[in-house]
């Protein structure tokens, strides 16, 4: 058994920097000079092959001035020999190097570390899904307790809509379990993030690293506030009710403000162009059926701009309160509610609106009755929040359920 590596806490100005020493994971320094030595016999096998891929073509660029045609492709070989340059860098990292952590209220930095060599991993907090506690990098099923590997646990943050495609983010590898955890709770303890442990069950670092197939989210238990939420939770006898301020133009839209406001400017300078040359040129009527044309684009971006002044101007007021949910929202025009009695409704979860922004699907709260179709509801909402307001409707319609307190 490893025993718990002691890691060392330095204040930063806006966090905590977490140094833990380096990493006592079996046959890692084998493992990374292995890597180092493979990359580093690639590169002189490219560059004896290739004569010096780079020096002849530099001789003649600088004895002749002239960039002849074969240029391009004696330089070939430099592209994957700086490819493997990084392969080296990760390989020493892998041998001596050891993992420093940024815990801010805004970001996680995560630095791997050896002297002058670094690499460095960064993910906001707002991106945070949860964090992910993993035992066993390489232990194969049926192989766990023989494994040299069976004693290291690693500590990864997976990002809103991760799915198998994507790659989740490496905080923390290879450390000792009570290391892990340690960091762990210091992380939750000032960002509020779930955290959730997986079993040994697969047996690569691909399946590690990866996501999980994008599916509906059930909360399951009840999650604690986000630190970033601005929403007001007051516990009454009978109930609660949770108000959700209005986010704001930039945060409220999830970027779809951002995009409005792009789209707005494009128009505005083909219209000023456009329209200097229907001033200024011969072909009158030509330039102003242009003019017209752009018309159609300012309505399509007003609209997007007036949705996304709606969005981010919406307020909320969540009750569950009699046995019934509640939910009003106001922003422009007059407010809107839904109610459902919590004894015909289903099932809460958190899924998929319908809507991408730069191809990331927006998370709503989605209420299924037993009868009738499902509501989407507060898709402008930071999706954490959304898991925290989730699960606290789903402990009220447990307990109704099983005819606790209504």
């Amino acid at each position: 058994m490893i025993e718990p590596v002691g890691y060392k806490q330095f204040p930063m100005a806006k966090g905590t920097r977490f140094v833990l020493p380096r990493r006592a994971v079996p046959f890692q320094v084998r493992l990374g000079l292995a890597m180092v030595f493979v990359c580093l016999l690639v590169i002189a096998a490219l560059f004896f092959f290739s004569k010096g891929f780079w020096l002849p073509p530099l001789r003649v660029l600088m004895d002749s001035g002239i960039v002849r045609p074969g240029l391009a492709l004696l330089l070939a070989p430099l592209i994957p020999s700086l490819m493997l340059c990084k392969g080296v860098r990760m390989g020493l990292l892998i041998a001596y190097g050891h993992t420093e952590v940024e815990v801010t209220n805004d970001e996680l930095v995560s630095i791997d570390r050896w002297g002058m060599l670094r690499s460095k991993h960064r993910i906001r907090v707002r991106d945070i899904k949860r964090l992910i506690i993993k035992l066993n990098v390489m232990a194969k099923k049926g192989e766990f307790d023989k494994h040299p590997w069976r004693d290291m646990k690693n500590l990864l943050a997976e990002r809103e809509h991760e799915n198998i495609n994507k790659i989740r983010v490496a905080l923390a590898m290879g450390y000792p379990p009570a290391t892990i955890e340690a960091i762990a709770s210091e992380i939750i303890e000032r960002t509020g993030v779930p955290i959730e442990e997986l079993d040994p069950e697969h047996d690569s670092l691909m399946d590690l690293m990866r996501g999980e197939p994008e599916k509906p989210e059930t909360i399951i238990g009840v999650l604690s506030q986000p630190k970033q939420s601005n929403a007001e939770f007051v516990q009454n006898s009978d109930g609660f009710t949770i108000t959700l301020r209005p986010r704001g133009f930039w945060r409220g839209t999830k970027g779809f403000g951002s995009f409005a406001l792009m789209w707005c400017g494009f128009v505005l300078v083909m219209s000023i162009f456009f329209g200097v040359a229907a001033l200024r040129g011969k072909n009158s009527s030509t330039d102003w059926v242009f003019m017209s044309f752009l018309g159609v684009f300012w309505i399509v971006g007003g609209s997007m701009l007036f949705f996304a002044i709606r969005s981010g101007r919406r307020r909320a007021v969540i009750d569950v309160v009699e046995g019934a949910l509640l939910v009003t929202r106001q922003s422009i025009g007059k407010p809107r509610s839904n109610m459902w009695a919590l004894s015909d409704i289903e099932r809460i979860e958190v899924g998929n609106s319908g809507t991408e922004i730069n191809d990331v699907p927006v998370k709503e709260l989605q209420v299924f009755p037993i009868e009738g179709r499902k509501v989407g509801l507060l898709s402008e909402r930071p999706n954490n929040e959304l898991r925290w307001i989730a699960s606290l409707i789903r402990q009220r319609l447990a307990e109704t359920q099983q005819g606790g307190p209504e």
